[in-house]
């Protein structure tokens, strides 16, 4: 049906079940379906083309009623969807149409309708600023999940957390025991269904899932996308890296912040000067026929002066 949202099953691994209107069922990794809901196609199939539509309903000028509005979001939900973003298809079905029952009950506002497009338009107003909402609790996620100082990130988890807290002893609790009756071992199992209408109730079920199952929302240190890390360390994630597209950004990450940081930090820099001309040194007494243990007994001593240089800046602060 639409407009009902999707049903979420979960148990207690990291997959999520989504079941749509139309019976199909597809799985979502903890995190996954927030991935999918910040991608840019899914900002312009829900800004950009959404509003399109609007303009380009054939009868739009039609005088507001029952029959022109059920008319409109027919040929509207036929229009903005999209194969490949399921989830925020369907989730804008249902918060498009729970903006349109809640304005309907404001006798004020539809009075300010001239006809169906001009209503259109003021839920599609609404709908924007739930889908902002939305996009700055991802957002402002990412910003913390990767030690981005952001004041207004840190205030917006708050609130995330706050509202998820309340949830989260029903998304997080453990759907299945292992219980013994007398010689015989036997597993209960209890599917949880959650139903999700909403964006930002997306933002609060998938932050309970990535707390009961380890995952954090990050921004990439290199490309800077969105990523599900599994561990709080993760910086870099896997998909192909903006400078080579043949190597990931967890593969080409690592180097080019290390070449990034010999560019602004001189210490870095010269240990990287001094070291390399120990290795290149010891290279050409190979090459002699020389010992070079003279050599590699510098380039020890240099890396343990860098490193307890380094954890020294640290521990300081």
């Amino acid at each position: 049906m639409i407009g009902h949202g999707i049903d979420v099953h979960y148990e207690n691994n990291h997959i999520n079940t989504v079941l749509f209107p139309d019976r199909r069922n597809i799985c979502y990794h903890a995190g996954n379906m927030l991935l999918e809901m910040a991608k840019e196609e899914t900002r312009y199939l829900l800004i950009e083309k959404l509003k399109n539509m609007i303009h380009s309903f054939p009868d739009y000028t039609t005088s507001l009623n029952v029959e022109s509005v059920t008319n409109a979001l027919r040929w509207l939900y036929g229009t903005v969807e999209c194969e490949d973003l399921p989830v925020a298809t369907e989730i804008f079905r249902s918060c498009y149409s729970e903006i349109i029952k809640m304005i309907l009950e404001d006798e004020r506002a539809v009075i300010e309708c001239n006809c169906v497009g001009d209503f259109l338009m003021k839920c599609y107003q609404k709908f924007s600023e739930y889908m902002g909402i939305f996009w700055f609790g991802v957002d402002s996620l990412a910003n913390v999940n990767s030690n981005i100082e952001d004041p207004l990130s840190e205030e917006m988890v708050a609130l995330i957390k706050k509202d998820a807290d309340r949830m989260y002893p029903i998304l997080g609790k453990k759907c299945s025991n292992r219980r013994v009756k007398k010689t015989e071992e036997y597993e209960v199992r209890e599917w949880t269904t959650f139903n999700i209408k909403m964006p930002i109730q997306v933002l609060e079920f998938e932050y309970c899932r990535m707390r009961k199952t380890g995952n954090f929302l990050k921004k990439c240190a290199n490309c800077e996308k969105y990523f599900i890390a599994k561990n709080r360390k993760m910086i870099f994630c896997e998909n192909p890296s903006p400078q080579n597209s043949n190597r990931n950004c967890k593969e080409i990450g690592p180097q080019i912040r290390r070449q990034q940081k010999r560019k602004t930090d001189m210490e870095e820099k010269q240990y990287h000067r001094d070291y390399t001309s120990k290795a290149m040194a010891a290279k050409r007494a190979r090459d002699k026929g020389e010992s070079d243990d003279h050599f590699y007994d510098e380039m020890r001593r240099l890396s343990e002066a860098y490193k307890e240089s380094k954890k020294g800046i640290k521990d300081n602060g």
